[in-house]
């Protein structure tokens, strides 16, 4: 998950949800993340501007600029903690990012990285829109269906991204996540889900980007190895206490029992002797 998410429609609690200690719990690994990722973006496109889409604290973004790239810009919501932006306050535009998205002016790149399964699904078509007016190159990833997450609420596998963004004439490469994958330094989400799109014209000229995810030796849709046992030891373990909470639930369940059985016992023991003394009453009588 990138340090990066939506803003959500005010009032609904989401800002809540992406509080400081969110974006405390994912700084550190977002930000060396984008100090092994930026080179390689730097060495595939070579950009001179940059926007990142859901940009969170701003890790991605400021890396950029320690890259050289100045012209940089980052959109997240309003709630993003100002305090910890690690960008000037003016490179940072407080955007609701379930609405279209106006600039005034396009990049050479625009990242949008572990921010789409944070919207709602109607929103999906709306962000792919708005991103490649933004730039000729997006670089882009996205949870997918099992990854799990705060606030995950469209999980999708890329290939339907992929169509997303064909519908505009964006072709996805899978050049970056080649030079990823093997990258224990950076989060597994990055390395599983990064894909770079390209229009038409970008396509031409970088000729160097060329490993399409369409008839490409590497698959689309895929599952990092780590990924894959990072869920398996969580559904294990998430098994394990659902397994310990069902047998203190029978323990609970054997004590109410014993309990009621040894009310009911006495209950029925002193009704007896009540029977009894008001039968030896009547036959005094």
């Amino acid at each position: 998950m990138d340090d990066g998410v939506p803003m959500a429609p005010a009032g609904d609690g989401v800002g809540e949800i992406y509080d400081s200690a969110f974006f405390q719990r994912l700084e550190d690994g977002t930000r060396q993340s984008a100090r092994v990722a930026i080179p390689l973006i730097m060495e595939l496109v070579g950009p001179a501007s940059v926007v990142d889409v859901g940009c969170g604290t701003g890790s991605w973004v400021a890396e950029f600029r320690a890259h050289g790239v100045l012209e940089v810009l980052g959109l997240d919501g309003a709630w993003v903690p100002r305090p910890q932006l690690q960008i000037p306050d003016h490179l940072f535009v407080p955007t609701d990012l379930e609405r279209d998205i106006v600039l005034e002016r396009t990049f050479d790149i625009a990242i949008c990285l572990e921010v789409a399964e944070h919207l709602p699904p109607e929103s999906a078509a709306r962000l792919v829109a708005d991103v490649v007016r933004l730039a000729p190159v997006v670089v882009f990833s996205a949870a997918v269906p099992g990854q799990g997450g705060e606030h995950h609420v469209n999980e999708q596998w890329p290939s339907y991204w992929a169509a997303l963004f064909a519908s505009h004439g964006y072709a996805g490469f899978n050049d970056l996540r080649l030079r990823l994958w093997d990258r224990p330094d950076v989060d597994v989400w990055y390395r599983q889900n990064t894909l770079c799109y390209l229009s038409e014209a970008s396509q031409r000229e970088h000729p160097q980007i060329a490993h399409r995810t369409d008839g490409g030796a590497m698959p689309i849709d895929l599952v990092h190895p780590e990924m894959f046992g990072r869920l398996a030891r969580d559904r294990e373990l998430k098994e394990r206490y659902i397994q310990k909470l069902e047998i203190e639930l029978q323990e609970k369940k054997d004590e109410i029992s014993r309990i009621r059985n040894s009310f009911l016992g006495r209950s029925y023991r002193a009704l007896r002797s009540t029977s009894a003394l008001l039968g030896r009453k009547t036959i005094r009588s």
